[in-house]
């Protein structure tokens, strides 16, 4: 084989674990593990994780931080902002300012 097709493979190898890596950060998973499945099956590996969606854990992180999720005073589980009740662990939630008497 030509060196220069080896180096072609090398570069376009080493890009798609690049691109895995930054695909897998932004949707919370392991971005050591897709680096190294990137390099190994090159574009498969990145139509896989195109498809995969966000664990769990990042979907709560950027519901706090784009406000429409909060933690439950009682448990600290993950609740929708508007949610009277906690699913996790039924603690009734008041909003802030809100007197509970006034229902």
């Amino acid at each position: 084989m030509d060196s220069s097709v080896f180096w072609w493979i090398s570069a376009l190898s080493l890009m798609s674990g690049i691109i895995c890596t930054r695909m897998a950060k932004s949707r919370g998973r392991r971005s050591i593990t897709w680096f190294i499945l990137g390099v190994l099956f090159a574009p498969l590996t990145i139509l896989v994780l195109a498809e995969m969606g966000k664990t769990q854990a990042q979907i709560e992180k950027d519901g706090l931080q784009d406000g429409t999720l909060m933690e439950c005073p009682h448990c600290k589980g993950v609740v929708e902002k508007t949610a009277r009740t906690c699913s996790h662990c039924s603690f009734e939630i008041h909003a802030p300012g809100r007197n509970p008497d006034d229902a």
